[in-house]
C-alpha cells in the first residue's frame, strides 16, 4: 500500500508537471499567434492601400487632358462626350470592384482663397450624383496631395467628412505636357469592409487568448479534481480492502457455522444407523432436528444479507396472532435457556392488542435473532427477560386502532458490550468482539439483519449495555391493528386434524428424497397423490387424466422442462379446468426475483424449501374446500 501510495503521489506530480509545461506553450502560442495577425492586418491595410492607389493611376490613364478641357462648365454636360465620360465611369467601376469612380477639376481660387474641387461627373446613377452641377467641394488633404503631383490616399477607418466616410485614393491626370496637373481621378470603397476584418482578426485574438486561459483554467480545475479522484479512490480502496477483510473473516466463519451442524447431523446419523435404543434414536433425531434447524437459519441469514444488499429484501403483510408468535419463540427459546440453567421470563402488557397485520415471519426473525444472541453471551445461571408493550406514542389502550406503536425489549445479565464494541454493532460481517465467534459462534449478520427488517418496519433499535453488567436490545414498530380471524384453530397444525379424501394432487418433483418425504409427510391427510419425475411428464398427466386434478405441486429446476414452461403448458391446455386448478410452487429459488417468476407463469402461491409441512397443510386447507378440516 505504502508503494502504491507513493508510485501515485509521483504521477499526481509528473501529470501536474506536464499540465503546466503545456499552459506555458499554448500560453506563448497564443501570443505569438495575435502577433501575427496584428501582422496580417497592417499587411491588408497595406494591400488594401496599394490597389486603392493602382485603381486611382488607372482611371487616372483612362481620361485624355483634351476631353478634361471640352468638360468644365454645366452647359457641357449635354454633350455626347460627357455620356460616353459616364459610361467609361461605369464600366470602369464594374471591372475594378470600386464602390465609385469619379474625377475632379480644380478650381482655383481668388487672391487669398483656398482652392477647391469641382465635381464632374461619376458612375453614381442615383440623383446624388456628382456632376458639374454639383457645388464645389473644400480640398481635403490627400486631393490635395495629388493636385501636388502625389497619388494619396485618405486614412483607414477614419471617416472623411468630404467624402462621406469611404476609403479613397487620388491620382493626378496631367496635362499633355506633363508638367501641370488638370484634374483629379477619385476612386472609393466603403471602410467597413477593412474595419470588420479588422474587428474579426481583433475577436479571433481575444477569443484565442480567452479560449488559452479557459484551458489552463480547466486544466487547473481538472488537476484538481484528479488529485481528489485520486484521494477518493485510496479512500475507497482502502474500505473495500477492509470491507474484503470482513467479508473474508465471515465466510471463514461461514464455512465453521455450516460444518458444524453438518457434522452434528453426519455423526448422529452415523451412531442412529447402528442403535437400536428407541430412546436413544429419539435423542439423536431431535439432536438431527435441531442442527438441521440451525443449519437452515445460517443459510436463511446469508439469503438474507444478499437480499438486503440487492434491495430485494420484501415484507409481507398479514394478519397474525402476536401473542402465539411470542410464545413460539420463547419455547424455541427456552430450550436452549434450560439447557444452560438460565431463568427465562416473559412479560407482555395485557393491553396490547392480539391482532396485528404485518410480517408475522420477519418479526419472529429479530426477536429470535435478540433471544439467540442473549442465550449465547449470558453465562449458565444467568437471566434473560423478553417484554412487550406499548409504545409511549400510544401509551392509551384506546389509541392505535388502526396502529399500535409496541415496544419490544429483550435484556440479559451476560458479558456486556464496551462503546467502542457498540460503533459496529449492527454492521454486516462483523461482531461486537472478533473472540467472540470464535467463543460463542455466529457469522455477525444477525443484528445486521435484524436492524433492517425493523427499519423497513418503518421502526427503530438500540441497545444500552456495559461490560461485565449485560445488555438491554430494545426496538420499536407500529403495526396495524386486526380482529381475531374467523375460525383459527389454537396451536400447530396437526396433519391428523385435515381429511382431504377424495381430493386429487399432481406432485412434479425430479428428486427421490423429496417425493418420498412429501408423501410420507400427506399420508395422514388422506390426499391422493400421482407423481412426475419432470415438468414434460407433469403436463403429460395433467392432460391425460381421467379425472381433473384438484391441485399442483410444482417444483421449478426439472429435466427436460422446467416448472415454468410446465405451469405455461398446462394452462394453455383447452381444458377450463386448466385454467382454474391452483398450482404451487415448491422450490429452493426464494429470491423475489424467484417468486415474480412464478406468478408471471401463472401459478398461485411460492413454497420455499425445505419445505415447511405446515405451510403445504395451510396452502392445501386455503385451496381445497375447507370444510375438510375437521
Amino acid at each position: 500500500m505504502i508503494v502504491i501510495g507513493s508510485n501515485r503521489k509521483n504521477l499526481d506530480k509528473a501529470g501536474t508537471g506536464m499540465f503546466l509545461v503545456s499552459a506555458l506553450l499554448m500560453l506563448a502560442l497564443s501570443i505569438f499567434a495575435a502577433s501575427m495577425m496584428r501582422s496580417v492586418s497592417a499587411y491588408m491595410d497595406e494591400d488594401i492601400r496599394l490597389r486603392l492607389l493602382a485603381a486611382s493611376r488607372h482611371l487616372a490613364s483612362r481620361i485624355e487632358p483634351e476631353e478634361v478641357d471640352q468638360l468644365r462648365a454645366p452647359g457641357d454636360m449635354g454633350k455626347p462626350l460627357y455620356a460616353e465620360m459616364k459610361s467609361r465611369l461605369i464600366t470602369f467601376a464594374d471591372d475594378n470592384c470600386v464602390l465609385y469612380a469619379y474625377y475632379y477639376i480644380p478650381v482655383m481660387p481668388e487672391v487669398g482663397g483656398e482652392p477647391m474641387l469641382q465635381p464632374v461627373c461619376d458612375n453614381d446613377l442615383t440623383e446624388d450624383s456628382y456632376t458639374l452641377e454639383s457645388e464645389p467641394l473644400a480640398m481635403e488633404e490627400a486631393p490635395l496631395e495629388a493636385l501636388m503631383g502625389t497619388a494619396s490616399t485618405s486614412q483607414f477607418s477614419i471617416y472623411s467628412a468630404g467624402f462621406g466616410g469611404l476609403l479613397s485614393a487620388f491620382a493626378p491626370v496631367y496635362s499633355r505636357d506633363g508638367e501641370s496637373v488638370v484634374a483629379i481621378a477619385g476612386v472609393d470603397i466603403t471602410d467597413e469592409q477593412i474595419i470588420s476584418v479588422r474587428r474579426l482578426l481583433r475577436t479571433t485574438s481575444i477569443v484565442l487568448v480567452v479560449c488559452v486561459a479557459a484551458v489552463i483554467a480547466s486544466g487547473g480545475f481538472n488537476t484538481f479534481l484528479q488529485i481528489r479522484r485520486e484521494r477518493q479512490l485510496r479512500q475507497a480502496l482502502d474500505a473495500a480492502v477492509n470491507a474484503s477483510r470482513a467479508k473474508g473473516d465471515f465466510l471463514s466463519q461461514m464455512s465453521h457455522e455450516m460444518r458444524t451442524p453438518m457434522n452434528a447431523i453426519i455423526g448422529m446419523t452415523t451412531v442412529l444407523r447402528d442403535s437400536s435404543d428407541i430412546g436413544a434414536c429419539a435423542r439423536g433425531l431431535k439432536k438431527i432436528e435441531g442442527a438441521a434447524k440451525h443449519l437452515l437459519g445460517v443459510i436463511n441469514d446469508i439469503l438474507d444479507m444478499s437480499k438486503m444488499e440487492s434491495g430485494k429484501l420484501a415484507l409481507s403483510e398479514e394478519p397474525f396472532n402476536f401473542r402465539a408468535m411470542i410464545d413460539d419463540m420463547f419455547t424455541i427459546a427456552n430450550f436452549s435457556a434450560e439447557i444452560k440453567n438460565q431463568t427465562f421470563t416473559v412479560d407482555i402488557d395485557p393491553s396490547l392488542p392480539e391482532y396485528f397485520v404485518g410480517d408475522r415471519q420477519r418479526l419472529g426473525q429479530v426477536v429470535t435473532n435478540l433471544l439467540s444472541n442473549a442465550i449465547k453471551f449470558t453465562p449458565e445461571g444467568g437471566s434473560i427477560s423478553l417484554s412487550a408493550r406499548r409504545h409511549a406514542a400510544s401509551a392509551s389502550p384506546d389509541a392505535g386502532r388502526e396502529g399500535c406503536a409496541l415496544m419490544l425489549s429483550i435484556k440479559d445479565t451476560g458479558i456486556g458490550i464496551s462503546q467502542e464494541q457498540m460503533s459496529r454493532l449492527f454492521h454486516s460481517f462483523e461482531q461486537a468482539d472478533n473472540s467472540a465467534s470464535r467463543k460463542y459462534g455466529g457469522m455477525g449478520l444477525g443484528l445486521a439483519i435484524s436492524k433492517h427488517i425493523i427499519e423497513l418496519m418503518g421502526g427503530s433499535i438500540w441497545a444500552k449495555s456495559q461490560p461485565g453488567e449485560g445488555s438491554e436490545f430494545t426496538f420499536t414498530v407500529t403495526l396495524p391493528v386486526a380482529a381475531a380471524p374467523v375460525g383459527e384453530s389454537s396451536g400447530d397444525c396437526r396433519r391428523d386434524t385435515y381429511d382431504f379424501s377424495g381430493y386429487r394432487a399432481l406432485i412434479a418433483e425430479d428428486v427421490d428424497i423429496n417425493r418420498e418425504i412429501l408423501e410420507a409427510l400427506l399420508a395422514p391427510t388422506k390426499l391422493q397423490m400421482d407423481f412426475a419425475f419432470n415438468g414434460r411428464e407433469a403436463v403429460e398427466k395433467f392432460k391425460s387424466a381421467k379425472a381433473r386434478y384438484d391441485i399442483v405441486f410444482m417444483d421449478i429446476q426439472m429435466p427436460e422442462m422446467d416448472g415454468f414452461e410446465a405451469a405455461r403448458a398446462i394452462r394453455a391446455l383447452p381444458d377450463p379446468g386448466s385454467k382454474a386448478t391452483p398450482i404451487i410452487a415448491m422450490t429452493a429459488n426464494v429470491f423475489s426475483d424467484d417468486i415474480k417468476r412464478v406468478m408471471d407463469a401463472g401459478m398461485d402461491a411460492h413454497l420455499g424449501k425445505p419445505i415447511i409441512i405446515d405451510d403445504v397443510l395451510r396452502a392445501l386447507a386455503k385451496y381445497l374446500d375447507p370444510e375438510h378440516l375437521t
